[in-house]
C-alpha cells in the first residue's frame, strides 16, 4: 500500500463490489466537487465518463472475484469533474483479502497530465495561405 501511495497522485479503497470504503477527499478535491467532499459509499464506476470503462473496470473486478487477479492490473480510463470537463487517468489496482477475511481493492490514479513547466505537444496545425492585401 505504502509503494502505490509514493507513485499514485491518489489513492482509494474499494469493496469487492467496487463501493468506495473510505471518504477519499483528495478524489473528492481533484474532481472539484469542493473541500471535505466524501464520496465514502460511491461505486467508484460511477465516476467514470465513459460505458467503455466501466465495463473494462467491472470486468477487472469480475476477474477478481474469480481469483485470477494475481498481480496488480492498469487501467486507462475518464471521469468527469464537477464542471464537466473529462480528466484521463490511469489506475494502478489490486486485490487484498482485508483482516475480516473480506476481498478489497486498492486503487491507485494518477493524473495524465504534464508537469509544471513540460511544455505540451500541440498536433501540427494545417497551413493556411495569407490573403494578398490590395
Amino acid at each position: 500500500a505504502a509503494l502505490l501511495r509514493s507513485y499514485s497522485d491518489m489513492v482509494v479503497k474499494l469493496d469487492s463490489d467496487g463501493v468506495i470504503l473510505d471518504p477519499a477527499l483528495d478524489l473528492g478535491s481533484f474532481l472539484l466537487r469542493g473541500p471535505g467532499y466524501s464520496l465514502l459509499g460511491y461505486r467508484f464506476t460511477d465516476l467514470m465518463a465513459e460505458e467503455e470503462d466501466r465495463r473494462a473496470f467491472e470486468a477487472r473486478l469480475q476477474a477478481s472475484r474469480e481469483g485470477s487477479m494475481d498481480s496488480a492490473e492498469s487501467l486507462h480510463v475518464h471521469m468527469r469533474d464537477a464542471y464537466g470537463a473529462v480528466l484521463k487517468l490511469q489506475l494502478l489496482f489490486f486485490r487484498f483479502v482485508h483482516v475480516d477475511n473480506t476481498v478489497r481493492h486498492m486503487v491507485g490514479i494518477n493524473g495524465n497530465f504534464p508537469a509544471l513547466g513540460e511544455r505540451v505537444q500541440q498536433p501540427p496545425q494545417p497551413e493556411v495561405p495569407l490573403m494578398p492585401t490590395m
